[in-house]
């Protein structure tokens, strides 16, 4: 499976701040964690199947709205499991960040083959990922030393 977002900013949610700043007044990140990671940008050979879990999208399909919008992520794992085994011509789901609210992609490995790496860019310098520093006052911390 991989997961994708259409802003950087969200992929930094989705990854490395998830719920680290709950309840905290200073919200400090050390670069480590940062500098080692990259952003790919992809793009598709042609259309993939998405199955669409936005807004009203679980109930459309019949499922709990858990599996769009829950920090467990149970429910959305048994509907992937399931989707992935049982629905042949799905690629996989479009869905809203809980973090954030920007679209993102969560594409099985059988669509790997028409997914294609359009550039690559370090996290650390990335102009979206320092928006999104000043956007949520995230400081990067140096290591003691």
């Amino acid at each position: 499976m991989l997961y994708a977002s259409d802003t950087v900013r969200c992929a930094f949610w989705e990854t490395l701040a998830r719920n680290r700043f709950a309840r905290r007044r200073r919200r400090e990140l050390p670069r480590s964690e940062v500098e080692a990671r990259l952003v790919v940008s992809i793009g598709s050979t042609g259309p993939l199947a998405l199955i669409d879990l936005r807004g009203d999208g679980p109930v459309r399909i019949g499922a709990p709205s858990a599996v769009a919008h829950d920090g467990n992520h149970a429910a959305g794992r048994a509907l992937s499991a399931s989707v992935h085994a049982g629905v042949a011509e799905a690629d996989g789901f479009l869905f809203a960040s809980r973090f954030t609210g920007d679209a993102c992609v969560a594409v099985f490995d059988r669509a790997f083959g028409r997914l294609r790496a359009l550039g690559v860019d370090e996290l650390v310098r990335h102009a979206g990922f320092l928006d999104a520093l000043d956007d949520y006052d995230i400081v990067l911390t140096e290591p003691p030393g």
